[in-house]
C-alpha cells in the first residue's frame, strides 16, 4: 500500500497537467496577440485569428482569456508586444531550417538563435537563403483507423485539398493556406478530430540524417522556447469589491508587463459569490501565466472591523488559488510596497501608477488603480528578492545550469561582489 495519500497522488498528476496546459495557453495567448495586431480583432475578417481562436477553444481556454489577448493585440489593453519573426539557417549536415518565432525583443532572440545554431554545428543564414526550398501549406494529420479512407479522400479533395499522403501511422492532408479552414472543417464533419492541424513551412525535399549529424539535429528540439532565463511574478491587490492583479516578467535587466487588470463582481452579487468569482478568475489567470511566485498585499490596520474582515476573506481566497496552483506566496505591507517602487512609504496612488508606467515602459499608467497597485506588489517582490534567490529562481526557470543571465551573481572564483540595481533601497522619507 502506498505511503502517500490519495490527495498527494491527485495533486502531483493535477500539477503536471496544469503545467502542460499553462504552457499551451501561453503559446496561444502570444499567437492571438500577434494575429490581432497584424490583421485586426475581428475573427470574420482575420482568417489567421479565426484559426487560432478555434485552437484556443479546442484547448478549453476561457473566453475571457481569448478576448483579453485579442484586446492586447489591438492595443485596447496594455501588455507585452510580440513580433512574429522568421529566421533562416542551416543545421547539421547542411539541412535547411525555417525558424518561426514570437518575440518581444528581436535583438535578444536573433543572438540566442545564432548561439544555439553555432553550438549544434549550424549557422544563421541571410534572408531568402533557404526560404525558396519551402512552401507555406496547410497540413492536417489524421490517425489511421479513425475514419474510412474513401470518405476522407472525398471530403478532403472536394474541400480543395491539394494532396493526401499515406503515412505509416496516419493520413497527411496538404492544402493551400487559403483553403486550410475549409478542408479542416470538412474533415471534422466526418466526426474525427485531427491529430494536428496547422499552416506551416513544408520542405520541397527531405534529407535523411544518420549518426552524429542526426544526434546534433535532435538536440535542437526543446531549445526553441528558452530564450534568456526569466522570472515571472504575479502580484495581487486583494479587495472585497475589486481585486487587482498584475503579472511582471524580468530577464535580469528589464521588467516586462505580461498582464494586468481587475476582477470585479456584477452589482448585486452576494459576498460569497464575489469570493467565488475572485478564486475562479485568479485560478484561471495563474494557470495561463504560470508565475514563479505570487506576491500579495498584506492586510493593513483598519478602523472598520467589518471591512477588515471582508478584506481578509478576499486575501484568503487569493492565497488559496495561489497555493492550489503550486506557487510560493509572499506578503508585503502597503508601506513596504510604496517604499520599494516610489521611495516613499506614504505615496499616493497616482504616484504609484506613474512609477509603474516608467518601470515597465508603458505609454500610460495602468488602469484601474487596483491593477497598478498589483503590479507594484509584484515589482516590490522583484526588488526585495535576495540576489542569490533570484539567481536560483532563474536557474530553475531555464532548467539549465549554464544559461543564467549575466549580472545576477559573480562568477566562480571572482573577487568582485555582485552588483545590481535591485540591491539599492531608496531611503524612507515617511
Amino acid at each position: 500500500m502506498s505511503s502517500h495519500s490519495k490527495w498527494h497522488t491527485i495533486k502531483h498528476k493535477k500539477g503536471a497537467a496544469d503545467a502542460k496546459r499553462g504552457k499551451v495557453f501561453t503559446r496561444i495567448i502570444k499567437e492571438l496577440t500577434v494575429a490581432a495586431r497584424n490583421g485586426g480583432g475581428d475573427v470574420n475578417m482575420n482568417p489567421r485569428l479565426r484559426t487560432i481562436v478555434a485552437d484556443a477553444k479546442a484547448q478549453n481556454m476561457p473566453r475571457e482569456n481569448i478576448e483579453r489577448a485579442i484586446r492586447r493585440g489591438t492595443g485596447e489593453e496594455p501588455g507585452v508586444q510580440y513580433d512574429d519573426v522568421t529566421y533562416e539557417g542551416y543545421g547539421p549536415g547542411g539541412v535547411a531550417l525555417m525558424i518561426e518565432t514570437l518575440t518581444d525583443n528581436k535583438n535578444r532572440t536573433v543572438g540566442e538563435i545564432r548561439h544555439l545554431l553555432a553550438k549544434h554545428a549550424g549557422n544563421l543564414a541571410a534572408e531568402n537563403s533557404v526560404a525558396w526550398m519551402f512552401h507555406r501549406k496547410g497540413q492536417i494529420v489524421i490517425e489511421k483507423g479513425k475514419v474510412d479512407e474513401e470518405k476522407l479522400l472525398d471530403a478532403a479533395l472536394d474541400a480543395g485539398a491539394d494532396d493526401v499522403n499515406d503515412d505509416e501511422s496516419g493520413w497527411e492532408i496538404v492544402c493551400t493556406p487559403e483553403n486550410f479552414e475549409k478542408v479542416r472543417d470538412a474533415v471534422k464533419t466526418l466526426g474525427v478530430e485531427p491529430a494536428s492541424a496547422e499552416v506551416a513551412m513544408i520542405p520541397q525535399n527531405y534529407v535523411k540524417l544518420t549518426g552524429k549529424e542526426a544526434q546534433q539535429m535532435l538536440r535542437h528540439r526543446g531549445k526553441g522556447d528558452r530564450g534568456l532565463p526569466r522570472v515571472r511574478i504575479f502580484g495581487i491587490d486583494p479587495g472585497s469589491e475589486r481585486t487587482g492583479y498584475g503579472c511582471v516578467e524580468t530577464d535580469g535587466r528589464r521588467h516586462h508587463l505580461v498582464a494586468c487588470g481587475a476582477i470585479a463582481a456584477p452589482p448585486g452579487d452576494s459576498f460569497p459569490h464575489r469570493l467565488a468569482r475572485i478564486h475562479a478568475e485568479l485560478t484561471t489567470l495563474l494557470i495561463a501565466h504560470r508565475p514563479d511566485c505570487v506576491a500579495i498585499e498584506n492586510l493593513f490596520h483598519a478602523a472598520n472591523v467589518r471591512s477588515a474582515l471582508k478584506l481578509g476573506h478576499a486575501r484568503g481566497v487569493a492565497m488559496l488559488a495561489a497555493v492550489e496552483a503550486g506557487c510560493e506566496v509572499v506578503e508585503y505591507t502597503p508601506a513596504e510596497i510604496k517604499r520599494a517602487v516610489v521611495g516613499y512609504g506614504r505615496a499616493e496612488k497616482q504616484q504609484v501608477g506613474h512609477m509603474m508606467k516608467l518601470l515597465l515602459g508603458l505609454s500610460a499608467a495602468p488602469s484601474p488603480h487596483d491593477a497598478a497597485d498589483a503590479l507594484a506588489v509584484a515589482i516590490c517582490h522583484l526588488h526585495s528578492m535576495p540576489v542569490v534567490r533570484l539567481k536560483e529562481s532563474v536557474r530553475l526557470k531555464a532548467d539549465t545550469t549554464d544559461s543564467v543571465a549575466s549580472g545576477f551573481s559573480r562568477t566562480e572564483g571572482s573577487r568582485t561582489k555582485p552588483r545590481s540595481w535591485r540591491q539599492y533601497r531608496p531611503p524612507a522619507r515617511g
